[in-house]
């Protein structure tokens, strides 16, 4: 195939690789940051919003371990790219038996206000890896009294006792595509070189995997 698989709905393998991004081409850059995003809303947003609105609501409604599971994928995904990592680091170097997996999510929440104020240590981001994304991608069920839903008239995210994490995963989604709303305007302005040692390396990375 001429133009290789696709890396998203719209755009094929070829079309990343023809970018003069080396050049500092300003129409290359710009289409980059249309690939990126109809790559995280093709996979990911859209997907989600299939789920959630589906018009049988026998699925809508109990499409809630679904859609965090995306969720989770998500987060780790929109991570890498702000630090223009490969793949999550499976070393654990960090003390207390924390993960590294869980600084990941740790460090994606404080980019968001809402996360943040929320996840206020480790500790509790650990809680949401452990119960939430854990429980989810290795069991199918969250973990404890942890629970999702779609009540519009409770937070997005609310402690139940010390150590269960009560998630409206439609506000939750919604925060999440604030974080990448802000990554693509921060890319925008970033310096060259970071920009190519985050976002290009990342996406360099995707299209000559396959």
């Amino acid at each position: 195939m001429e133009k290789g698989i696709k890396i998203s709905p719209q755009y094929y393998q070829k079309d990343w690789r023809d970018l003069e991004l080396d050049k500092n081409c300003e129409k290359s850059w710009k289409k980059a940051y249309e690939i990126l995003e109809d790559r995280i809303y093709g996979r990911y947003f859209h997907q989600i919003e299939t789920l959630d609105k589906n018009s049988n609501r026998s699925v809508g409604t109990f499409s809630g371990f679904a859609i965090m599971s995306i969720s989770c994928l998500l987060i780790e995904t929109i991570e890498q790219f702000y630090n223009g990592n490969f793949e999550n680091s499976r070393n654990n170097d960090n003390p207390e038996g924390i993960s590294n997996d869980t600084m990941i999510y740790h460090s994606f929440f404080q980019r968001s206000k809402l996360f943040k104020d929320f996840f206020t240590s480790v500790e509790k981001s650990n809680i949401f890896y452990t119960k939430i994304r854990c429980g989810l991608l290795h069991q199918g069920q969250t973990k404890g009294k942890s629970l999702i839903h779609i009540r519009k008239n409770e937070n997005t995210l609310s402690w139940i006792e010390e150590n269960n994490i009560s998630i409206n995963r439609r506000k939750f989604i919604k925060e999440i595509e604030e974080v990448f709303k802000k990554y693509l305007s921060d890319l925008k302005q970033m310096d060259l070189n970071k920009r190519k040692k985050v976002f290009k390396k990342k996406m360099d990375y995707i299209v000559e995997l396959k």
